[in-house]
């Protein structure tokens, strides 16, 4: 249903958050009265109309996210200046980007893409707290502006699926910024979060000083000159989905092997032919298509282009039997049955609510039917399972599921911070309680007592000698 318009006489109020449902209808123009709002989350939903101007009195909005909704008309001039994050993406927005979105000095994040916007990309050097700039998959015309490389909180840039869009004279600093968005395109579109090896990908947003280092990502190599990305090899790694076009923008690629990806599927990007740098392309044993193109097919001719496939079999490999899991301390060792065909496996963990992604993942061999997960957490009860992978063939199903509960070290059989007593070789230790040691009697005790163990020790040897 709609959005009710009496939301608007929640005048306090400071976050609203109605995501993922199935709204429709327009959004309320009474929004325009919470002017304490702060967050506002409309995505994934129906929603439709054009966007309110009276969002430009929310002068505290600090998030607004109407992105995968079929929102129409052109972007209002009146936004709150207050926005950090502004994702209007996924939708039927038309006309031009708006110059006053480069007033928005505070804004952290534009999300414009997947929409029918035209025109050029205007002026946003104001914008120097921007990290994120995706204006991908629309209509635009004219150059990428070479001043966006002097926003050098710049992170990632998405500007493919514009046709008629030129990228000259460009640095290779901001090369890198499209690189970086190049590959969250290809990791979000082709499904990452499930790769068979995804090791270092993203991890490193929150290290400023590592996000460009691309040679730390699992098949990507980086030009020792300009850093920019030029060799991507995702071969046999889970690839699914249709191929993505951001690959049209990664300018410094000189090499691609996508073979083995038995679920990719699409046709490859038109602007391929582009990359002036690139002369190899393996798309082997995948559901990948070359354009009809003439242009395409004259381009392709003249590099080392590989497809087809050579495997007999592309239907995967068999599921793996006899999973068995045994508990140790803090870890739980996996063994399973040999499966014919197989050069790797894929061992998945999870407990509680968890799902089985690629952090709780490890790929071993195919001559390896055994992997001991380490580092678990003792007395919570584990799921395993274990995926049979062939190179140029989708991987098998996963196994039955196994379970297993790590143990807790044992404690030691001396607690932590006891030490046994010190001194001589008898060990003992003589306690002289209610005598205190700087009264009279208290210290002829104490010296008494230090006489008599020197005392029973002769009369003790001597004994012992008379024994012998």
């Amino acid at each position: 249903g709609e959005i009710p318009t009496e939301f608007g006489e929640l005048t306090s109020l400071r976050y609203l958050y109605l995501s993922n449902n199935e709204l429709s209808g327009e959004i309320p123009t009474e929004f325009g009265e919470l002017t304490s709002l702060r967050y506002l989350y409309l995505s994934n939903n129906e929603l439709s109309g054009e966007i309110p101007t009276e969002f430009g009195e929310l002068t505290s909005l600090r998030y607004l996210y109407l992105f995968s909704n079929k929102l129409s008309g052109e972007i209002p001039t009146e936004l709150a200046a207050s926005l950090w994050n502004l994702n209007l993406s996924s939708n039927e927005l038309s006309g031009e980007i708006p110059t006053e979105l480069g007033g928005l000095t505070s804004l952290q994040a534009l999300y414009l893409h997947s929409n029918q916007l035209t025109g050029a990309i205007p002026e946003l050097s104001a914008l120097t707290n921007l990290y994120s700039l995706y204006v991908n998959n629309n209509q635009l015309t004219g150059s990428v502006p070479a001043e966006l490389g002097n926003l050098f909180q710049l992170r990632e840039l998405g500007y493919w699926g514009n046709e008629m869009l030129t990228w000259d004279d460009v640095s290779d600093e901001l090369g890198k910024r499209v690189d970086r968005a190049v590959l969250r395109g290809l990791y979000d579109t082709n499904g990452g979060e499930e790769w068979t090896n995804n090791d270092n990908w993203f991890l490193s947003d929150e290290a400023p000083a590592d996000i460009f280092s691309f040679s730390l990502w699992y098949g990507v190599s980086a030009d020792a000159g300009t850093g920019r990305v030029s060799g991507l090899d995702l071969s046999s790694n889970g690839l699914k989905g249709d191929i993505a076009n951001a690959l049209e923008a990664s300018g410094g690629l000189t090499d691609l092997n996508i073979a083995g990806n038995g679920e990719l599927a699409g046709e490859l990007p038109l602007r391929l032919k582009d990359l002036s740098l690139l002369n190899t392309l393996d798309i082997s044993c995948t559901g990948v298509s070359v354009p009809a193109d003439t242009d395409f097919q004259t381009w392709l001719s003249g590099i080392s282009f590989q497809k087809g496939c050579t495997l007999s079999k592309v239907t995967g490999v068999s599921v793996v039997a006899g999973v068995r899991v045994v508990a140790g301390v803090e870890e739980l060792s996996v063994s399973w049955n040999q499966v014919s065909g197989a050069d790797g496996y894929k061992v998945q963990w999870k407990s509680g609510t968890q799902s089985f992604d690629s952090s709780r993942q490890r790929t071993v061999g195919g001559s390896t039917t055994s992997y001991t997960i380490r580092g678990l957490a003792a007395g919570v009860r584990y799921k395993v399972r274990v995926t049979a992978t062939r190179s140029g063939a989708q991987d098998g199903q996963p196994s039955d599921e196994a379970v297993g509960t790590p143990a807790a070290p044992q404690p030691p059989s001396q607690p932590p911070g006891e030490t046994p007593p010190s001194g001589g070789g008898g060990g003992c230790t003589i306690v002289s309680e209610g005598l205190p040691g700087n009264t009279f009697a208290g210290t002829v005790f104490n010296l008494l007592l230090i006489m008599s163990v020197p005392l029973a020790v002769f009369l003790r040897n001597s004994s012992d000698t008379r024994g012998t």
